[in-house]
């Protein structure tokens, strides 16, 4: 099961992969321990929505969620948590 969330984050990256090393979201620190996949889906265009960037990942609390990257605003989301 999971949960619709998207809810920005503050993202930090490992410089040489430009994958996700950790995030912050509501308070509290994730370390990201696993990537699980990486894969992009094309928004609205017809609403001028590009492309966005998503990662599923596996944190070291056994959170595993889905991050959302939007280029055209530079911004990450917490877009999806699952049980």
């Amino acid at each position: 099961m999971s949960k619709l969330i998207i809810e920005p984050i503050r993202l930090e990256l490992v410089q040489e992969t430009r994958t996700p090393r950790a995030f912050h979201w509501r308070g509290r620190s994730y370390r990201v321990a696993e990537i699980g996949g990486k894969w992009a889906e094309t928004g609205h265009w017809w609403e001028g929505q590009g492309e966005c960037k998503f990662c599923r990942v596996l944190t070291d609390r056994n959170l595993v969620a889905d991050l959302c990257f939007e280029p055209q605003y530079g911004q990450w989301w917490l877009y999806r948590v699952y049980d």
